[in-house]
């Protein structure tokens, strides 16, 4: 270290380091005379010297009898009682004393849970843990729910909702009656035509519907005629409306049924029923209802009949019920040479099909006779004239 005169005691404001040196002067030289020899000696050299010197204050006369920090805590904690885990704190007079550290003896390790029964709807208040710390939730005050800390428990406390009856001008619940009859009527609503009647409170609030009735005879007797007593068929009629005749056929001994053997008196006469030709197929079909066609209904009657106005096919007919009879009118049109071809269920006699008559304008009759639901005997008359 170089020379440096000390003027003031700013000049010792620097941190000597470790290897700058002391100045020791030799006490022998008590003269001070130019004999004495003076020494030297670095900072660490003088640290490690003061370190094992005898001068250094023992821990029974109030030092620790070391130099560094952590070998003073050390050295006390030798004779505080102290252990593993303890720390260095104050008691309630303001002494030193050792202590255990929070979370010390294994109590870091600790935890809480929430523990449930398995049934319903269940909420946990443990929320989690800290370091130390165990944290909990609070519970919250809703809707008419109150709570209430106690010294040793919380009182929840939860308040029903009360509503009021509801009345024709107040909302509130309404009681629905059961089918006994009510005490007091529903006031009077006009009658609408599609009869749709809202619910009313009468005056005792009872929730009703109210449907206008005219009739007001309450006697329980009363007959579909109007009367009161005995059924009276032509009242009856009248109060339904129905004429004998018009509405409804007046029984007659000589009334066609289904369900009975008679005999006609007078001709039995069905319409004859108009055929056409459906030219969509090849050749072109003889259809019943329209030109756009595509069956011949059996179920419209007996008897037909069609102009040709080309050679055509007569299909299968629907709707054939064993029994049925009668005759088809087959007209050639002003060319003539039409001819006709039959489907599966027309048969003839010894199965020869017959030819048409291809004169101009000239008629002939096919009449048949349904065998089954697919069979149809037939024959035609030519050239009728």
């Amino acid at each position: 270290m170089a020379e440096k005169k000390i003027t003031d005691l700013g000049t010792l404001d620097a941190i000597p380091a470790g290897g700058d040196y002391v100045p020791v002067v030799d006490v022998s030289d008590s003269a001070q005379s130019a004999a004495g020899s003076t020494k030297k000696i670095t900072i660490t050299r003088l640290q490690e010297s003061l370190a094992t010197s005898s001068h250094l204050q023992a821990i029974t006369a109030g030092g620790t009898g070391e130099i560094t920090a952590q070998a003073s805590i050390d050295a006390l904690t030798q004779v505080s009682g102290g252990t593993e885990d303890h720390v260095l704190t104050k008691d309630s007079s303001g002494n030193a004393v050792w202590a255990a550290a929070p979370g010390a003896s294994g109590g870091e390790a600790n935890t809480a849970s929430n523990v449930t029964s398995g049934s319903g709807t269940e909420v946990g208040v443990f929320k989690a843990k800290n370091i130390a710390d165990l944290e909990f939730k609070s519970l919250k005050e809703g809707t008419n729910v109150t709570l209430t800390s106690n010294a040793n428990d919380v009182t929840i406390s939860a308040a029903g909702t009360t509503y009021s009856a509801a009345t024709s001008s107040t909302l509130g619940l309404v009681k629905i009656e059961d089918d006994t009859e009510q005490s007091v009527t529903a006031e009077a609503v006009s009658a609408t035509a599609s009869r749709t009647y809202g619910i009313q409170l009468n005056s005792s609030d009872q929730a009703v519907v109210n449907i206008p009735w005219t009739d007001t005879d309450t006697n329980t007797d009363t007959k579909w005629d109007g009367g009161t007593t005995d059924l009276v068929a032509a009242t009856g009629r009248t109060s339904l409306g129905l004429a004998i005749g018009t509405d409804v056929m007046a029984h007659a001994a000589n009334n066609a049924v289904t369900s009975a053997v008679q005999s006609f008196s007078v001709a039995q006469r069905g319409s004859v029923i108009t055929l056409y030709t459906n030219t969509t197929p090849t050749p072109d079909e003889i259809v019943s209802g329209s030109t756009g066609g595509s069956t011949l209904d059996f179920a419209l009657g007996n008897n037909y009949e069609i102009t040709l106005s080309s050679t055509a096919k007569l299909i299968n007919p629907t709707n054939l019920t064993a029994g049925q009879s009668g005759a088809i009118v087959l007209t050639q049109d002003g060319s003539g040479s039409r001819l006709l071809t039959y489907s599966s269920y027309w048969k003839f006699i010894g199965g020869s099909i017959p030819t048409l008559t291809t004169t101009a304008a000239a008629v002939d009759v096919l009449v048949y006779y349904v065998e089954s639901a697919t069979r149809i005997a037939a024959k035609v008359l030519l050239d009728v004239k």
